[in-house]
């Protein structure tokens, strides 16, 4: 729907297939926003502080493209289950970072 947006989830994936910069995990960031999806990553801080970088990264991207829509907290919970979904068929783990 573009008339709704999310907020931007993000997540710390570990994925056995990939490897970011030395480390066993990656940043992951996802927004719906005027009806397309954003998917943004990033390599883990070395300080253990994920949520900012991640954030940061997205807020970067996403400023590029202005949010025409309200604010649909239904998709967020929906990008948080399909995101579980997704990795859960590919054997992933992620785990959501939250403030």
């Amino acid at each position: 729907d573009a008339t709704h947006s999310s907020a931007t989830q993000c997540f710390a994936v570990h994925d056995k297939q990939v490897t970011a910069h030395g480390r066993d995990f990656y940043l992951l960031a996802v927004t719906q926003r005027n009806g397309m999806l954003y998917f943004q990553t990033a390599r883990p801080s070395s300080d253990g502080e994920q949520l900012p970088v991640i954030r940061e990264v997205a807020d970067k991207v996403l400023a590029r493209f202005p949010d025409a829509g309200e604010h649909d907290a239904a998709l967020d919970d929906g990008l948080q289950e399909a995101a579980q979904q997704a990795a859960q068929l590919r054997n992933i783990v992620i785990k959501q970072l939250k403030e």
